[in-house]
Order: structure tokens, then sequence, then C-alpha cells
């Protein structure tokens, strides 16, 4: 079943020992897993990137941990470009579905990959790993207000607008 596979990308989910290797440096990670090296470069605030590797320490490590055999559910995943070999985004989602069924979803894309299809590609596939478990009953995904672009792949693969949200508009999309 792992990795999850779309037309052009591979999502492979992150075991504990690679999350380690990736807080160190992405192209450590890149090239353990036998990745061709980018100099991959986000179109948003670095303040995000932040927030991503404090997720890694106080979140994704603390989940794997406590939950090795649904590890999948707590870690992150890398979406790799199957063509160019290169590690060209993450997607993750918050753990098991909580009591409410409800889990919540975050991705990021590299800059030279946006508005080229692959983030709503692999966000279907991921999607549809999700829905596998059947205690998810919805699935939700914050945006910036400007994050147009991100909206748009939200959109696309039938999430609907929920309101606002701390991190500025939340999304979201029923079993």
């Amino acid at each position: 079943m792992f990795p999850l596979r779309s037309e052009r990308t591979r999502i492979i989910p992150l075991t504990l020992e690679q999350i380690y290797v990736l807080k160190t440096g992405r192209n450590d990670l890149d090239k353990l897993m036998g990745l061709s090296l980018s100099d991959f470069k986000l179109n948003f605030d670095d303040s995000l990137m932040q927030e991503f590797d404090d997720a890694l320490e106080h979140y994704v490590i603390p989940g794997i941990t406590a939950h090795p055999e649904d590890f999948c559910w707590y870690t992150h995943w890398i979406i790799v470009d199957e063509t160019s070999k290169l590690n060209i985004g993450g997607i993750g989602i918050s753990g098991l579905p909580d009591e409410n069924g409800q889990v919540l979803l975050g991705y990021y894309i590299d800059g030279k990959f946006e508005g080229k299809g692959y983030m709503t590609e692999a966000l279907a596939v991921f999607l549809k790993w999700i829905f596998l478990n059947p205690d998810v009953k919805l699935v939700v995904a914050d945006t910036l207000e400007d994050g147009y672009g991100s909206q748009k792949v939200l959109k696309k693969n039938g999430f609907v607008f929920a309101g606002p949200s701390d991190e500025g508009l939340r999304w979201q999309k029923l079993r």
C-alpha cells in the first residue's frame, strides 16, 4: 500500500529515523532516500517553516513514538515527482480521527511546482487513503486568506469553505 502513488507522484510516509534525518536537513533526507537534490523554495513566509519544524519536534516525533503501529497517521509524508526524482513537497494529518471523526490536513509544495496540478493530484490520492479509515467523517484544512492556490487545490478535491480559523480560512470535506 505504501508509498501512495498518483500519475506523477509518490507520496511516502517517513519513518521516525527519516524524520530525525529531515531535522538535520532536507538534502540529508533526499540523499538517504536516493532522491535527486534540489534547491527547494517555498513561496510563503519563513515563519510557516518554523511552524513546520516545531510540529516535527512537538507533534510528529511524539505521535510516531506513542503510536508506532499507526505512525502513518502522525508522520510527515514527502511528495516525490516520479520523473525528476525530486522531493517537491509534503503532506500530513493530525493523527487518527478524533471522537468526532475529524482529522486536520496540512501540505506544502516547492514554488517551482505550484500551479501545475501536482498538489491537487497528490492530495486526491492522500484523501482516498484517509477515507479508507471508516472512522474518518471529516477532513479539515486551513489556508491563509490570500492562499488562493491552496484554496483552489482544496476546491478541486471537493472541499468547501467552512468559515474563518486561527490560521485564516477553514475548509472541509465530508465523507
